[in-house]
């Protein structure tokens, strides 16, 4: 790595979700202001929001894991060895965990306020 600073490959990163960036706020804070509409509501119905969100985050991360390998112009077939697998995997967990959290507050939203 020779003079490379140890915090080189975060700029990489950041370099990489900039054009995403404004969006990925904009999502943030739009399920922000979702969950504060749900808190002033009253009180939420937070275990069907809770399951709602969690069937959306499985299926998001079951379609992830079939479609992450057209990213890098590969196919479920050219995986080969079982660290492919495992990234694989984590990859799809993460998207759905992510997609997951962030569908909640909408899910909260939609599913109305306890009366009485």
């Amino acid at each position: 790595m020779g003079n490379m600073p140890i915090y080189a490959p975060l700029f990489v990163i950041f370099e990489m979700f900039r054009p995403v960036l404004p969006w990925l706020v904009a999502v943030v804070v739009i399920d922000a202001l979702l969950l504060a509409v749900a808190a002033l509501r009253g009180a939420p119905r937070g275990r069907r929001a809770t399951g709602v969100s969690i069937v959306i985050g499985i299926v998001v991360a079951v379609i992830a894991a079939l479609r992450l390998p057209a990213f890098t112009h590969a196919g479920l077939g050219d995986l080969v060895t079982v660290m492919d697998f495992v990234m694989l995997a984590l990859a799809a967990l993460g998207t759905g965990v992510a997609v997951g959290i962030l569908a909640f507050p909408l899910v909260l939203v939609l599913s109305g306020t306890r009366r009485g």
